[in-house]
């Protein structure tokens, strides 16, 4: 029977970390799931079991801890996201020897002791007792460590065998992951040099696992082409009965999560006599290239707003399955109806619907959990409240995305004269506008900001006049940006990185000082972030590395390119790789778990006092999730690789091939189907 299994959406651990990789939900500095005692003051959660493991004693005192670090990027999963017991990570002291001591190449059992296969044919990298490495540190006192299979004698006096020397260590010269700089200047080329687009508004693809590219433009024409570097011809998707006038047009764009099966996509356009927003859908005619049928329209819903300006006007379908819609606050200057702060008016706000069922009355449904569905007409002090909107107080959101990995919302909202932002969406909050701008009163020496939600980050006049809201970077051509969110500004032409904590924005890096009126900011099925402009004759463009920038090394493309393992068909561990076991693991789904570490030649474990232990940098921790077969074997389905660099631990996911023969590296968050057992993988 096949189960799904989701590859975690993962947390960034806060740290400058490289693209193309699934990034893990816990960061571990060198210790994982094991310890004997609590520390003082904290009470250790109770833990799920692990499915195949026998329930602990009553007295048992062990209990999992995580060391979680939280600098610059870390996050809390999304609700839906599977248990898992975080990224392989070498164990917290107990069973594992702090120098890595191994038997030389020739003692028994091969390079690795406890790493041959044993004798039911798994894995040799095994989550079980035998695969774990024995403390050889020495005593206290300096005499050498006792064998650590033997019992000490019952007369008290030292073992026979105290005075035998450890074996010498087995260096790691071969596991390495390259290193992750930090962000620094970038520059921009022009991507698909011989295409022109007439003001595009957003590129992206559409989610089928087809690379061909779409590209909409404000005057109602969304075109596709494939992305080859010499493409010189583009194919009609769809024209839309709007026009470019001012911020008028064809705004968004976004396809079904099941486009691929029922061929749906939804466009935010504007219309004239009286000015008006509406969100339509339309269905995809089957064929190659693709086309849609103008025909199919159905409108979902359509509001009226007093000004041409400040439409919003950007779609998105998010984690959970609803479609996201944001809206601006219906024109001129200073907002002077109040609709931000009027959520009955739907404007000023972003929107969450639901496209696949329908309400008495309307063309969509109201999420059961949208936090005015519930109190609509009458929301108490807020007064009427329209049950659609998600979150409010907004002056012109311009181009809103999701970070799949992490499920967070962020938007660009376009200032009045004094602050551009960031926000950082979440349900039922006021985002300040008009009250405030920025993070300062707008039009008043003082007002009261209780109750508003302070953006992740605000620049000045100074810096930009117009944002254009972007997205996190997940990408693989540079490692530095993985997790960081890269905006950018359509009058100044600037781009920057932020990474936001706790809803602030940290090291904010300008990355590139360009010529460019940006209007959005988009990416391929690889991540690839692409950027719109309306620059005449150059339309798209993407990031590059200034000619003269340093070079910076590639990331392993398949797991056999780490160096990490001997054999990697055989799931077997390279000379210097440690293969070790944690005393109470996590529930994973019923999935075997094997564990190993590398430390690079001549590292060592530290112990931080009262803290757990501290890797060095090149360090390297590896997990592989795999899965019983009916006919009595395994099947791995993922490793995750954590390495530690000059700015802390980067991660990686690797997806293993069906034939078993190598891991691919993986570019972002995944769904898949595994073969499992007979009770379902996810619940």
């Amino acid at each position: 029977m096949l189960h799904p299994l989701r590859i975690p959406r993962p947390r960034a651990p806060g740290v400058s970390v490289s693209g193309a990789f699934v990034l893990f939900a816990v960061l571990v500095a060198a210790c994982e799931d094991e310890t004997t005692a609590t520390p003082p003051g904290d009470d250790p959660a109770p833990q799920r079991p692990d499915r195949d493991a026998p329930p602990p004693a009553p007295d048992a005192t062990a209990v999992e801890r995580d060391a979680v670090v939280r600098p610059r990027d870390a996050r809390t999963e999304p609700a839906d996201t599977r248990r898992d017991d975080g990224p392989a990570s070498p164990p917290d002291g107990a069973g594992v020897t702090l120098d890595a001591v191994l038997p030389p190449a020739d003692a028994p059992g091969g390079p690795i002791d406890g790493a041959a296969p044993a004798a039911d044919g798994r894995a040799p990298m095994a989550d079980a007792p035998g695969a774990a490495i024995e403390d050889v540190r020495p005593p206290a006192d300096g005499s050498a460590p006792p064998d650590a299979g033997s019992a000490p004698p019952a007369d008290g006096s030292a073992p026979a065998d105290a005075g035998r020397p450890p074996p010498p260590r087995v260096e790691n010269r071969t596991c390495r992951i390259p290193d992750a700089g930090p962000a620094g200047p970038l520059t921009v080329s022009e991507a698909f040099p011989a295409l022109d687009f007439t003001a595009p508004l957003w590129i992206g693809h559409a989610g089928t696992g087809e690379r061909r590219l779409f590209v909409a433009e404000q005057g109602g024409l969304i075109r596709s082409f494939e992305p080859r570097e010499d493409a010189d011809a583009t194919d009609v998707f769809l024209r839309v009965d709007t026009r470019a006038n001012g911020e008028l047009g064809l705004l968004g764009l976004a396809f079904h999560p099941n486009h691929a099966e029922n061929g749906l996509f939804y466009v935010f356009s504007s219309r004239e006599n009286p000015t008006r927003s509406r969100i339509s859908e339309f269905r995809r005619i089957p064929g190659d290239p693709p086309v849609a049928d103008p025909d199919s329209e159905r409108v979902l819903l359509e509001f009226e707003k007093p000004f041409g300006n400040h439409n919003g006007g950007d779609l998105h379908f998010g984690p959970d399955g609803y479609l996201y819609v944001a809206v601006g606050d219906g024109g001129s200057a200073g907002d002077p109806q109040n609709h931000a702060q009027r959520p009955e008016t739907l404007l000023g706000s972003i929107l969450r619907i639901d496209v696949d069922r329908r309400d008495p009355g309307l063309e969509y449904a109201v999420p059961a959990d949208n936090p005015f569905a519930g109190c609509t007409p009458d929301c108490g002090a807020l007064g009427p409240a329209r049950p659609e909107v998600w979150a409010y107080g907004l002056r012109n959101p311009w181009r809103m995305s999701f970070d799949p990995p992490t499920g967070r919302l962020f938007a660009g909202d376009v200032g009045q004269g004094a602050w551009e932002e960031v926000d950082l969406i979440r349900g039922g909050e006021n985002y300040g506008w008009r009250r405030l701008e920025g993070n300062d009163c707008y039009e008043a020496a003082d007002c009261d900001p209780t109750g508003t939600t302070l953006p992740v980050h605000a620049y000045p006049r100074a810096e930009g006049q117009s944002i254009i809201g972007g997205r996190v970077y997940r990408g693989g051509a540079f490692p530095e940006l993985w997790g960081a969110y890269i905006f950018g500004d359509n009058r100044s032409g600037r781009l920057w990185a932020l990474r936001e904590v706790d809803g602030r924005a940290e090291n904010v890096t300008l990355l590139a000082d360009t010529d460019l009126q940006l209007t959005s900011f988009g990416v391929d099925t690889d991540e690839t972030l692409y950027l719109t402009a309306y620059n005449a004759r150059r339309s798209l463009f993407r990031l590059a590395r200034p000619a003269d920038a340093p070079p910076v090394a590639p990331l392993p493309q398949r797991l056999s390119e780490t160096g990490c393992f001997a054999d990697v068909a055989a799931h077997a561990p390279a000379p210097g790789v440690v293969p070790y076991a944690v005393t109470s693991a996590l529930y994973s789904d019923g999935a075997l778990e094997y564990r190993a570490f590398a430390l690079p030649e001549g590292g060592r474990f530290v112990f931080r006092d009262g803290q757990s232990w501290d890797a060095p940098n090149g360090s390297v921790v590896l997990k592989t999730f795999a899965f019983a077969t009916p006919e009595g074997g395994e099947r791995r389905v993922e490793t995750r690789v954590m390495a530690r660099g000059a700015d802390g631990w980067q991660g990686y996911s690797y997806r293993w091939r069906a034939d078993q023969s190598d891991a691919d590296l993986l570019p972002g968050a995944e769904d898949a189907l595994v073969e499992g057992p007979d009770s379902p993988i996810c619940r």
